[in-house]
């Protein structure tokens, strides 16, 4: 596709939603138009929203966020989502007194649980009782290699990780409902060290009622890691795709939810190695992968992180039709809160020397 001059000003002029432009690179050199992503303000926004409602026990203004559950970001995350991750959020721990503070939100929680009719609003208020516990436990370990941590520290740890799995136990059945019931119930079984087929036990449970959650699948492999519960460096792998295959969605969603998870663990792990060499290693479906991401990115381009992750890994891999369709989804967009510096430019130039077909987009924002 070759955009004509007039389209490419018509584009220019325009600033996309959720993005502040800025000028970066040296003049004459490269001369970008980048955009800072601001798609994370409504989650941050959210974030405050929803910690102010749990300390201060605005038990109403929880109540209508969860009604809200379904609704997405420009990101492409759910409300669900966010919500929960904020009590997972290591960074959101007051470490100035970390005790006090944990005490606080936990009795809160267990209030907000407490005055609840609704079954349902009981499970998520036990749901993220339990991720805030799992997030005490990691406080209190650190996040150095294991031979680091103290005996007090793994007992601590222990200790939060038990009271998590706890929680989840006594929830009201209502709680299963809710997808990240499992997701919470995965993480556990991570640091708790559930035996592999107790956690194929939970994961075929999980899919079967929330065959399209994106969250289990990225938990479902984490555990499977092989720095954690993993037997080889594949597994992590081979059950992400077991899993799917046992789902029922589309196939569409089933490629866009391998895309993303591979994403996460493809990201940065291997320089200037060329991206075939590592989808060897693990047996990853490049085609697979491409098309899911791809996809993923298609129905989120309003965001710019999506095209600037499906560009990246288009790229890496060589793969001139994908490349085409991720400059085509950036349209002359390039994060620079993810691309710092001119690295990534000297990249884009890379890629418009290699593929000519792709210059019109490459330069798009010049």
């Amino acid at each position: 596709m070759v955009f004509s001059s007039s389209c490419k000003e018509a584009q220019r002029s325009q600033a996309p939603a959720h993005a502040v432009e800025l000028k970066l690179g040296e003049p004459g050199k490269y001369g970008w138009r980048v955009f800072v992503t601001t798609d994370w303000d409504a989650e941050y926004a959210d974030y405050n929203t929803i910690l102010h409602g749990v300390s201060r026990k605005q038990f109403a203004q929880l109540n209508a966020f969860v009604e809200t559950f379904d609704e997405t970001y420009p990101s492409g995350k759910t409300r669900r989502q966010v919500f929960y991750d904020i009590f997972s959020d290591y960074d959101s721990i007051n470490t100035a007194q970390p005790e006090r503070y944990f005490t606080q939100y936990l009795d809160n929680l267990e209030e907000w649980r407490d005055s609840e009719k609704d079954d349902a609003v009981k499970g998520v208020a036990q749901i993220a009782r339990a991720n805030f516990l799992i997030n005490i436990a990691w406080f209190h370990r650190g996040g150095g290699w294991a031979h680091t941590v103290s005996k007090s520290q793994w007992a601590k740890f222990t200790e939060n990780i038990e009271l998590a799995e706890m929680a989840l136990q006594e929830a009201p059945i209502e709680a299963k409902e809710d997808p990240h019931f499992y997701q919470t119930l995965l993480t556990v079984a991570v640091a708790s060290g559930f035996d592999k087929t107790e956690t194929e036990s939970v994961m075929r449970e999980a899919v079967a009622n929330h065959p399209d959650y994106l969250p289990l699948y990225s938990a479902y492999s984490w555990y499977l890691e092989k720095k954690w519960h993993g037997e080889s460096e594949t597994d992590w792998h081979d059950g992400l795709v077991a899993a799917l295959d046992s789902a029922t969605m589309s196939a569409e969603q089933n490629n866009k939810i391998y895309g993303v998870v591979v994403r996460s663990y493809m990201s940065g792990a291997y320089g200037e190695e060329p991206a075939s060499n590592t989808y060897r290693h693990y047996g990853i479906d490049q085609k697979r992968f491409l098309t899911g991401l791809g996809t993923y990115a298609q129905e989120n381009s309003e965001s710019s992180r999506w095209p600037d992750n499906y560009l990246y890994h288009a790229f890496k891999a060589r793969d001139e039709a994908h490349v085409i369709a991720a400059l085509k989804l950036c349209d002359g967009r390039y994060d620079a809160k993810r691309w710092k510096g001119n690295s990534w430019f000297e990249q884009l130039d890379k890629i418009a020397k290699q593929y000519p077909a792709t210059r019109e987009l490459v330069y798009l924002g010049r």
